[in-house]
């Protein structure tokens, strides 16, 4: 979820006081080997990724590595609920302008 998205989620609840999880996603899921194709590409690497033994990511990743390994669906009722949608796409298909953007700020 873009930056901007989530903070106008992040304002809504503020300023209405409402209290409860909210979760900042489109319900869409997005494959991690999808994201790393997509950010690999942005970054002049050509979409070239290729994966490692859960083992080895453990070892950087921690249990995250673990994590990433599920299959995993958010659904954000409370955040409908009060009427909100992210505006921008998805990081797959904005990993170049993601990029860029980061790049800028370096």
């Amino acid at each position: 979820i873009h930056v901007e998205d989530l903070a106008s989620l992040y304002r809504q609840i503020v300023e209405g006081r409402w209290s409860g999880t909210f979760h900042g996603v489109d319900g869409e899921p997005v494959r991690l080997a999808d994201v790393a194709a997509a950010a690999s590409e942005a970054a002049g690497a050509g979409g070239a990724t290729r994966a490692v033994p859960v083992e080895l990511a453990r070892e950087k990743l921690g249990l995250l590595a673990d994590a990433d390994c599920l299959d995993q669906k958010l659904d954000a009722p409370a955040a409908r609920r009060l009427g909100w949608a992210p505006l921008h796409p998805s990081f797959p298909d904005a990993a170049t302008k993601a990029f860029r953007d980061w790049s800028d700020t370096r």
